[in-house]
């Protein structure tokens, strides 16, 4: 759901679910969109329990896209 939200929003990074439950996204693009794109992940998906968002800025890693990375 993730990756759906970020190329509706024009977003590339990716994004891993992780054993223990949480979700690790790596994301880049505009402030606008970054700003959707973490409104959306404080909620989720309509059958998501979110508990929490931590958020840290990084170097631009030149995404082309988004991706799932298993």
């Amino acid at each position: 759901h993730a990756k759906e939200e970020a190329q509706k929003l024009g977003i590339s990074g990716c994004v891993r679910n992780c054993d223990d439950g949480t979700v690790l996204i790596f994301a880049q693009g505009e402030e606008d969109q970054m700003n959707a794109f973490m409104q959306w992940c404080c909620k989720g998906p309509s059958r998501a329990m979110v508990v929490g968002l931590e958020v840290g800025e990084m170097e631009e890693r030149g995404y082309e896209d988004f991706k799932i990375v298993r």
